[in-house]
């Protein structure tokens, strides 16, 4: 049984909101909707969730991705996919159909139909329509393909003539930094934490900041 028919047969008995439904906007500077998919998620999704997700192997899209010029995908945990789920959806909003969509998000569709209904008017912000998109697949690359990849690979290169550099620090780094205990005893403390130090919104998860206990949002002090 394919991926996107367990996705499918998740949907059943849910109303996700669709809209209008227009056509998804085309991406023309890449070969196909396959390669925007990999450019799109490959810092921000585990290979192996976005190899899942188009039937593919970890190791071909790894090829698809170093073909147009990509660096080594770098690790991406539990919390960071956690926090990341409104970028992620927001990425794929115009490549993916929803059963493929929840595989990438590993989520069911309950719970995605409460994020966009929910979520901080989440379906509102994406225009309150959700693009018909037909499902991604992988195949392997023709010649044309792998001409259009070399040609990514090098616009790259003359972008990053050194080299795309790996991230100094992992997605939402800044949160545990910020989120440090203020020690005032320290003789440079104030000098080295922010001064009132407050809680602001961008450190928490929308809809209900009590219901995840994994995540704690907020800072002890």
């Amino acid at each position: 049984m394919s991926v996107q028919l367990v996705a499918l047969i998740a949907l059943l008995g849910v109303n996700l909101p669709t809209g209008s439904a227009p056509e998804p906007i085309p991406f023309p500077h890449f070969p196909d909707t396959l390669h925007t998919f990999v450019w799109r998620n490959w810092s921000l999704v585990p290979l192996e969730r976005m190899a899942k997700t188009v039937e593919a192997t970890p190791e071909e899209l790894l090829a698809v991705g170093t073909a147009m010029g990509l660096p080594t995908p770098p690790a991406i945990d539990a919390e960071q996919q956690a926090r990341s789920y409104i970028t992620v959806i927001r990425r794929n909003w115009h490549l993916l159909p929803y059963p493929q969509l929840l595989t990438l998000l590993d989520w069911d569709a309950e719970k995605l139909d409460f994020v966009l209904r929910e979520d901080d008017f989440l379906f509102i912000k994406f225009g309150s329509l959700k693009p018909n998109c037909p499902p991604v697949t992988y195949t392997p690359p023709s010649e044309a393909t792998q001409a259009a990849e070399a040609r990514i690979a090098q616009w790259v290169k003359t972008a990053f003539p050194q080299g795309i550099a790996d991230t100094e620090e992992p997605l939402f780094a800044f949160v545990e930094h910020l989120s440090a205990p203020f020690d005032g005893a320290a003789p440079q403390a104030k000098e080295q934490h922010f001064n009132p130090r407050y809680c602001a919104p961008y450190f928490g998860l929308y809809g209900d900041p009590l219901e995840n206990s994994e995540i704690d949002p907020f800072p002890p002090a």
